[in-house]
This record gives C-alpha cells, sequence and structure tokens, in this order.
C-alpha cells in the first residue's frame, strides 16, 4: 500500500487529504480528514475501499480537484505504485479478508 499526503488550497488549510494505492483491494483511494490535528479526525470523505472501486490515478485525484494542489507528479508516481505490485500475490491475511468481506456483504 501507498499513501501520499496532498497539499490543501489555502482555503482548505484546516483539512487534510490522502491519496495512495491499495494492492489487496487492487484500488486507488483517497481521503479528506476533518480535524486532522485532533483527536476527532475523521473521514469527511473516504473513496476507494471497494474491490477495483478506482481503477486509475486520475479517478481518485479528481475528487481532490477542489481541496487540494495537485503535484504534477502525482499521477506517475501512483502509477508506478501499482506497477511494482503487479506481480504479487495475496498472502493468508489477504485471501482471509478477501473471504471474510465476501461473506460479509
Amino acid at each position: 500500500m501507498s499513501r501520499y499526503e496532498v497539499p490543501m488550497k489555502p482555503e482548505y488549510s484546516h483539512l487534510k487529504a490522502c491519496v495512495g494505492w491499495d494492492r489487496p483491494l487492487q484500488t486507488f483511494f483517497l481521503q479528506v480528514i476533518e480535524n486532522p490535528d485532533t483527536k476527532a479526525e475523521k473521514p469527511m470523505l473516504w473513496i476507494g475501499t471497494d474491490y477495483s472501486e478506482l481503477k486509475t490515478p486520475k479517478q481518485a485525484l479528481q475528487y481532490l480537484q477542489t481541496f487540494c494542489d495537485i503535484p504534477e507528479n502525482l499521477i506517475q508516481t501512483l502509477q508506478i505504485d501499482r506497477l511494482k505490485t503487479i506481480a504479487r500475490e495475496d498472502g493468508p491475511a489477504q485471501l482471509a479478508a478477501r473471504k471474510f468481506r465476501s461473506e460479509n456483504k
């Protein structure tokens, strides 16, 4: 899994955002978090929690355009993260989690 904090636009400096690649779920993901400096921190936006939900970095970053100043190389960085994991297989923990998820849907 990769995870990168994305710089916020000045008017959204009270929020925190991150984006990354989740290999076991085969999806890119993003979060926008309220109250990032307190114990009351909670995601106000969290996308990419289902298997293969966001297939490209561009799909994930489109949700962050309102809040963030997207670095130029972030799409390439996320794509490289995905490519680095292409040949990896799920281990026992991922297989058990996948089975649990499918049984509880």
